[in-house]
Parts: C-alpha cells; structure tokens; sequence
C-alpha cells in the first residue's frame, strides 16, 4: 500500500568540516535545515518502491564492511600473486557521498581482502582527483586512509604525464602513474552523478576518461562526442590489451535515494555496470523525473564538493541544473547542454570553489562573497547571513520553492512550497515511469523489466 506522503521537519544534513576549497574555508555557522521555511520529505514516502538503505549516514560501519567482504567473497584472486605491485583505483566524488565514511570502508576492506586473501604485499592506494592533487592530502588523513595502506597512498590529476593507450577507436593516453601496477583495482560508486553524460549506458566505466585519463583523453569524452556516443571512449580504454593485461577486479558501491543499500563486485566490469545500470534506473528514474517537474524554484548550495556535485535526496544537484530532459531517453539521440531556466537564483551557502552558469548567485555571508565576488563578479549578491540570502532569494526570484542540496539521502530538505509540489506531483511521476518510461529505459538497453 502507498505510504501517504508527509511533510517533515527539516532532516539535518551530515557535518561539514573546514576545507581549504570552500568558499569561507569554515564550516557555515547555520544549514539550510535551520531556516525557519525549510521541510523535509522523505523519498520512500514519496516513491515506495525506492530500494531500502542498509547504511546511512551515522550508521556502524560494520554494516559496509560486511557488505563489502560479502561481495569480495565471489571475486575470483587467482590472477593475483604475492608480489604483484597492485593500484586500489579510487575517485574523489566517492568521497562527497553521505560524508564519504561508507567509501572509505569500502576502500579500505578491499585493501584487507587482498592482504589476507590474496597475500599481496604491495596495495598502493590511488587516488584520482579532478582538477588537481591537491584534494588528496586533505582528504586521505580524514578518514585514516594513509595509515591504513601503511603510507602506500598517491595522488595524480588529469595533467599528470601520460600514457599511450592502443584501442579500438585509436590511440588514447591514461595518466601513466595510475596504471603504474602489476594489477588495477577499480572501486567505484553508483550514484547518478552527471546523467546528462554517461546516461546510465556505461556509468561504471566513466572513470577511465574522467578519473584515470589524461585531459585530451578526457575532454575527448566531454567535447568531441555527442552524448551517446561518448560512453565508447571509456569502454574503449578499458577493452584495451594495455588495460585488461593489468586488471584485477572492480568493486562498487551501491545507493538508492535512501542511502547505500550495498556493495557489488565483479572481475568483469561489463557486467558489474549492467547491475548498477538496471538498480540506478529503477532507484533513481523516479527521482530523476521529480526533478523535471520543478517549474520555478531557487536553489540552495549547503554541501561539501563543487555545486553541481552536491546531493539531495541522493541525487547530484546537476540533474536539476542540465535541465528537465529525459536524459534516459536514448531515442533522444542529442540533448542540448542549457542551465535549467526554472532554476532561477542560486544561494551560496558552502561549497568548494566552483561556480558554474550564468544564473543569480546570492553568497550566504561576506566571507563566502569574498570568493564568490573574485568568480562571478557583479552577478553576486552579498548577504548578511543565510537568513538574510533566502529572503532576497525570494524576492529576487518571485517564487518560494527552494530546494538544499545539502549531502541529505532519505530526505530532501526544502521549502513548504517545494515540499507541497512535489507530494503533488510524485504519484503522477510514479505512475509514467511505472508504466511508460521504465520499461523504455530497459529494453533500451537490452534489459528485461523482471
């Protein structure tokens, strides 16, 4: 039976610490969740079939480690020997869900099983960041990773030297340090980060452009294919006889908007990505669809990460920013890349330092304007606090629908205004996607709906 939907208290997002990267440095002194204007809705309440979570935010995380070693148990480690020198592949976005705790476990079980069942003795920790290697230091002794690999951690970045990758469609170049090993070791997640790209048609192998490549590599990915054709470049580079003459095992991460219902594992990657492609349409499609709803609103940046990597409800705010289209949709062979004009301001609580799009930006307090000035220039509005932020916002916009991308999963932290359209509108999403667009979306992509 469909749990009526309800309007909650505001949820109260994970803790943000000080980062070198966030506009003011410092954690804000108030959330989003401490506005008096803000809700919360809980997404099982909205969409009852969105697959349970098994760990959130706060949880043991026993809980992961268990589910890790579960599904390391099936991974066969016989191409592994003692003296292999082996890289555990891993990307910094894993890092922004739900405080990154989960990731981190999943990282470091998977370095245990090798020890104790492979008996390697050489696992380096590598880690891929976006623009630069400087997330790394930061983020590896939060979460004890560098103690953890004995100190065997390195960092690496898209403009780091290259590698020629022979492949399919041509000569392509990895960043040469990632694949400095006997043996790969991809651990991932499976959140919908950057539909808009992938479009769940190769989401588990992305990384091989956008974490493992050098910056020609990957911005072949991003600028020389339309968006469906992209997902070659990726699978290309892991098909190689470079890759595959190196690979070991691929481990993921596994979400619903609920929080992280598990972990997969697989020598093969295909068929790991096949697995995650079928549980992110039926967990995320209706979410995703939401979204497009939003008809007007402003949004809220209240999260670690860049503003469009924040979550809500489990979800990355891009999928509200790249606009209401069906990204799923693969008889939409090209969709434009346009901000999403129903989204018309947006309040700079924290983020790290990115501001994309040329839509209104209201930093929350003069610390954050000082950054946000140097980016965005005259477009910026200074408040006093973030009380003072969401007040202009609305009169800057005409509308009270706001919603916080806030790192939340379960809930999503939002106005009144919000809350109620979107309760309004859920059963008529649940019931196209149940019963049109689901369905689609797999035989699109060679799945069965049962």
């Amino acid at each position: 039976m469909t749990v009526t939907p309800l309007v909650h208290p505001a949820a109260t997002p994970p803790t943000l610490g000080w980062s070198r990267f966030a506009y003011g440095r410092d954690a804000p002194e108030m959330r989003a969740a401490d506005l008096d204007d803000i809700v919360s809705v809980d997404v099982r309440e909205l969409f009852d079939d969105v697959q349970p979570a098994v760990w959130r935010y706060g949880d043991d995380l026993a809980i992961v480690r268990a589910a890790a070693e579960a599904a390391l148990a099936d991974v066969d480690l016989g191409r592994f020997d003692r003296d292999d020198k082996v890289n555990v592949l891993c990307s910094e976005h894993g890092f922004s869900m739900m405080g990154g705790q989960a990731y981190a476990e999943v990282l470091r079980t998977t370095r245990d099983v090798l020890v104790e069942r492979a008996g390697c003795t050489k696992v380096q920790l590598a880690f891929s960041t976006a623009g630069s290697k400087h997330e790394g230091p930061e983020l590896i002794p939060q979460y004890g990773l560098d103690e953890h690999f004995k100190g065997e951690v390195f960092f690496f970045g898209p403009s780091d030297r290259g590698v020629a990758i022979d492949t399919d469609i041509g000569r392509l170049y990895g960043v040469r340090r990632a694949y400095s090993a006997d043996r790969l070791v991809h651990v991932h997640y499976d959140d919908p980060r950057e539909v808009h790209f992938h479009r769940v048609n190769g989401r588990s192998l992305k990384s091989f452009t956008m974490s493992y490549a050098r910056m020609e590599t990957r911005s072949i990915f991003h600028n020389n294919f339309p968006s469906r054709s992209a997902n070659i470049v990726p699978r290309a580079i892991y098909e190689s006889d470079f890759v595959q003459s190196r690979w070991g095992f691929a481990v993921s991460m596994t979400s619903s908007p609920d929080g992280i219902t598990g972990v997969d594992a697989d020598v093969d990657l295909i068929a790991l990505d096949r697995r995650i492609g079928r549980n992110l349409l039926r967990n995320y499609g209706k979410m995703l669809r939401l979204l497009a709803t939003i008809d007007e609103c402003f949004a809220i940046a209240d999260d670690t990460r860049w503003i469009p990597y924040q979550h809500a409800g489990g979800l990355t705010a891009c999928a509200l920013y790249d606009g209401p289209y069906d990204h799923l949709d693969l008889d939409l062979a090209e969709i434009p890349k346009v901000d999403n004009p129903a989204v018309k301001a947006l309040v700079l609580n924290t983020a790290w330092k990115l501001v994309g799009g040329g839509r209104r930006l209201i930093a929350a307090t003069p610390a954050v304007g000082r950054h946000a000035l140097r980016v965005n220039g005259p477009r910026t509005i200074v408040a006093e606090n973030l009380a003072d932020a969401y007040r202009r916002a609305v009169e800057l916009t005409g509308t009270d629908k706001a919603i916080a991308f806030d790192g939340s999963y379960r809930h999503i932290n939002v106005s009144r205004a919000m809350a109620e359209h979107l309760i309004a509108a859920a059963p008529e999403v649940s019931r196209v996607v149940d019963e049109d667009l689901l369905p689609k979306w797999l035989r699109q992509r060679g799945m069965a709906l049962v």
